[in-house]
């Protein structure tokens, strides 16, 4: 077969040639061949060598524990959630309303059974209308929060009825986010699997943790 010869030519008679040649240098050169064989191997691991301690040196180690409400209080959050990896606090509705209508001492009255019912009420018990905006009213009071771009908003925590649920203000609690905040070298968060509990890693040189 044409192809098949062709094939040979192309991939398999280089290669026999440059054994060839290989061959007949062992043969002249043997001195040379076993200082050439020594160098490859000292080159070999010296490179070996030279991976081990790149990955020993700069592999991640435990440095301390994710301090989840330190976080969470630096941003002006009254309580926080290790599990939900969360920042939050409860609203106040009335000024929640006072925000929405630009005016102090406005009272947060329901008219219904949930929650989304509450409506704004002066000091004559007019109504100036409900409140359209709690996230927006969530970053106004959690501005460094907001700045910082942690995800803030305002949501219903538990069922959406009066006497179970409640609104708070929420920030996600992202454990790298906090890892770097509780040690400004620490370079991520990881979970222990059997334990649940989060730990931060950082490099093993302690002058690079700033």
């Amino acid at each position: 077969m044409e192809w098949i010869s062709a094939l040979l030519d192309t991939l398999v008679k280089p290669v026999l040639g440059w054994l060839r040649k290989a061959g007949e240098f062992v043969v002249h050169h043997p001195w040379q061949t076993v200082k050439m064989a020594v160098g490859a191997v000292i080159t070999g691991a010296v490179v070996t060598a030279a991976v081990f301690a790149v990955n020993f040196f700069t592999a991640p180690v435990r440095i301390g524990g994710l301090d989840v409400v330190g976080f969470c209080d630096h941003h002006g959050f009254t309580q926080s959630s290790v599990e939900s990896s969360s920042c939050h606090d409860d609203i106040d509705l009335d000024k929640a309303c006072g925000w929405t209508y630009g005016t102090p001492g406005l009272r947060a009255e329901f008219n219904g059974e949930t929650l989304y019912s509450a409506d704004c009420v002066d000091r004559d018990a007019a109504s100036r209308g409900g409140i359209d905006n709690m996230t927006g009213y969530c970053h106004s009071k959690h501005k460094i929060a907001a700045e910082r771009k942690l995800h803030v908003e305002g949501v219903i925590a538990g069922p959406d009825t009066i006497d179970e649920g409640r609104w708070i203000c929420r920030a996600d609690a992202d454990p790298t986010a906090v890892c770097r905040f509780n040690y400004p070298g620490a370079t991520q968060a990881r979970q222990d699997p059997a334990s649940r509990q989060w730990s931060c890693y950082g490099p093993q040189d302690p002058a690079l943790l700033g």
